[in-house]
């Protein structure tokens, strides 16, 4: 016998629909209350309501439209489809979630069907959901049995033992659709998120208790009694889920497969956990607007519970932001970065695998606690915002006068994410990924999540090789093994090794008062003379200007003019020394903004281009134009007559003191071709 707790199933898909509309949203408020179960409690679901949010513009690259009942273009930038959902499945939860299903199947009619170019329809109904395994939550099957849509990397949301949400999940396809619809190669490929709210059935006699919510919350900068002052100690852990890694590539159109004119988008999934060290802080997860968008909650601190009274910041819109790059190592051996991301803002953290006793809520990161944000969350349109508004070495968002509050109200603005599907997103030229036209190059994903009060921003980065290549549509495996695998840390610790750099190279970190920084470079003997490769990779170095008294001069209502990184860059030569080939590399923006050369008796140098004078947060702001800011790599390169020895580069920061910030690396030495093996180079 047991006994149900729950809601009239036809108001339910009411209040879903009124309190989850198609965009990412904040799930860690429970009804107050609410029983919560005990952590081995299994509980089951019943009837429910599910929506697929599909990239059509994707699904009409691979040779597919949809025909049925779907929604409008929603927030996101996707298609949604509903329907409700009859079974059951059961669960384990965990924490504030669940932990996986693991009996039962439910039926679900969309009423979609895809499409091909030659008429042939396929069904998305009637289809089966059963439990998955890893980070594959659940499996569509078809009337055969065969696997049609997966379910993966789901943010999900138990509210004690009467509801359960899934929210965010990629929508991927299995090999039978792929099949179907003639590409292969697009198997496992994201198409959209997948969204699930159901009643919950749980047994008589439930525990309404979760034992593992934390007794006490240790901030930031907060002293923890026998253990002392904690950290934040945040670890990107993979790119993508349990399986090694995803990543997927959307052209915005015409793609040729080598055009110079065509871009390709490249969007990865991250997940990051907190360290299992005493030492570890509680991060704080709470999405942006928090502040005004919780009644009762003073502005300047959390709620006033006994278990959170430390929180140091100003302001509640504390959350990490993510953002993601794309490099490739060329034929030449030159590290380049071919593009970068806008800025995702994260708003829920699903807390997995925590310690005992750390599991808190979904606005809190406890110690051992992972999340996972997904291919199609971060290829959503409304967390999406812009660089200039962050403060990379203090870990701040600059709300105001941002592009989700450009009033400095306090208020989200409508509309402040994204404009549309290749908005604020990774964007890389075509010929720049093409096999044909780049032998043997090489190419990484990075992600890096942006921490407040990280102890080291290194290990809450991670890279990832993959392999492009484009039939009709544009594929990106990632490499699941040997050196090419996941690894922690940005990539130009890959091009040379900090701790074992190898002959001809060198690379160093450089750390200031307002951001870090890291210089590499390698020599390549090429005929008589020598190739100069240098990359700099600017992690978090912002000399950052906001107005020092008034509106915009503080948390919560802070407004950052400028966060511009470096300006300039120069390598001293030997008198005499010819200097030729001097290039270098800027993420391939147009030739408008390249920086200038300019070769002396004494040094070779590039500076950027003049910017124009711009008002920002009412102060007028005059800087360069395409400067070297955070989580970019420019690479610069020349060949001498010169064989290396250790010197001094220099930096020149794009605002404050020009004075050029100094970099121990390898230089061209005096013309002695001993010198090599004299200086252990070689």
């Amino acid at each position: 016998m047991r006994s149900s707790h729950r809601l009239p199933i036809l108001l339910l898909s009411v209040v879903v629909m009124a309190t989850f509309p198609a965009v990412a949203v904040d799930l860690s408020v429970l009804a107050p209350g609410l029983p919560h179960p005990a952590e081995g409690t299994r509980l089951e679901t019943e009837s429910g309501a599910t929506t697929l949010r599909l990239n059509d513009h994707l699904l009409r690259t691979y040779g597919v439209r949809l025909s049925g009942d779907v929604g409008q273009r929603d927030p996101d930038g996707f298609r949604p489809v509903s329907a409700p959902f009859a079974g059951t499945l059961g669960f384990t939860p965990e924490g504030a979630g669940i932990a996986h299903f693991d009996a039962g199947e439910a039926v679900v009619r969309w009423p979609v069907s895809l499409v091909r170019a030659d008429g042939a329809r396929f069904p998305l109904g009637p289809l089966t959901l059963v439990p998955g395994d890893g980070d594959v939550l659940l499996r569509a099957l078809d009337r055969a049995g065969d696997p049609i849509l997966e379910i993966a990397t789901v943010h999900h949301r138990l509210h004690g033992a009467v509801r359960v949400d899934l929210r965010n999940g990629d929508i991927r396809i299995a090999p039978k659709l792929a099949a179907w619809i003639g590409l292969p190669e697009v198997a496992e490929a994201t198409i959209g998120q997948f969204d699930l709210t159901t009643t919950v059935r749980a047994p008589d006699g439930f525990t309404a208790l979760d034992p593992k919510s934390c007794a006490f919350v240790y901030w930031p900068r907060s002293h923890k009694p026998g253990v002392g002052d904690v950290e934040v100690r945040t670890l990107l852990i993979r790119l993508g889920d349990s399986a090694g890694g995803s990543l997927a590539a959307e052209c915005q159109s015409g793609c040729t497969g080598t055009s110079a004119n065509r871009v390709v988008k490249i969007t990865p999934g991250a997940t990051i956990a907190n360290d299992t060290d005493p030492l570890a802080a509680h991060v704080p997860w709470y999405p942006m607007f928090s502040s005004s968008a919780r009644p009762g909650w003073p502005p300047v601190n959390p709620p006033p519970t006994s278990g959170q009274p430390n929180y140091p910041y100003q302001s509640l819109d504390q959350h990490p932001m993510l953002v993601w790059a794309v490099y490739r190592i060329n034929g030449q051996g030159q590290l380049e970065q071919l593009g970068r991301s806008g800025v995702k803002h994260a708003f829920y953290t699903i807390n997995r695998n925590c310690l005992p006793g750390c599991n808190v809520n979904g606005n809190i990161l406890g110690p051992g606690c992972d999340d996972i944000y997904s291919i199609g969350n971060n290829n959503s349109n409304t967390y999406l915002g812009l660089r200039r508004e962050i403060d990379p070495f203090g870990g701040r968002w600059g709300r105001c006068q941002s592009t989700f509050d450009a009033n400095c109200d306090g208020v989200h603005d409508s509309g402040g994410g994204a404009a549309g599907n290749f908005d604020r997103r990774l964007m890389v030229v075509e010929s720049d990924l093409a096999p044909a036209t780049n032998p043997g190059a090489q190419y990484f994903i990075e992600s890096w999540y942006l921490v407040r009060d990280q102890k080291n921003p290194f290990t809450a980065m991670g890279s990832q090789q993959f392999t492009p290549s484009f039939t009709t549509v544009w594929a990106v495996p990632v490499v699941t093994s040997g050196p090419g695998n996941f690894r922690r840390g940005p990539v130009i610790d890959r091009w040379v090794d900090p701790d074992n750099p190898g002959p001809n190279a060198a690379s160093t970190l450089v750390e200031t008062d307002t951001g870090r920084f890291k210089v590499a470079v390698r020599v390549t003997p090429v005929g008589d003379r020598y190739r100069y490769d240098y990359a700099v990779y600017n992690a978090d170095f912002a000399r950052v200007i906001t107005p020092g008294t008034g509106q915009g001069s503080a948390e919560p209502n802070l407004c950052i003019a400028s966060n511009a990184g470096f300006g300039g860059f120069r390598v001293p030569v030997q008198p005499g020394d010819t200097i030729t080939n001097t290039t270098h590399f800027d993420n391939g923006l147009p030739a408008s903004d390249d920086w200038t050369p300019a070769v002396t008796g004494n040094a070779v140098s590039w500076s950027a281009p003049a910017g124009a004078p711009a008002t920002r947060c009412g102060m007028l702001i005059e800087q360069p134009a395409n400067t070297l800011d955070f989580g970019t790599l420019f690479r610069f390169s020349f060949e001498s007559t010169a064989p290396p020895e250790a010197g001094t580069v220099g930096l020149v920061a794009a605002t404050g003191d020009p004075t050029p910030i100094p970099v121990t690396l390898l230089v061209p030495g005096p013309g002695d071709p001993d010198i090599l093996f004299r200086n252990g180079f070689e």
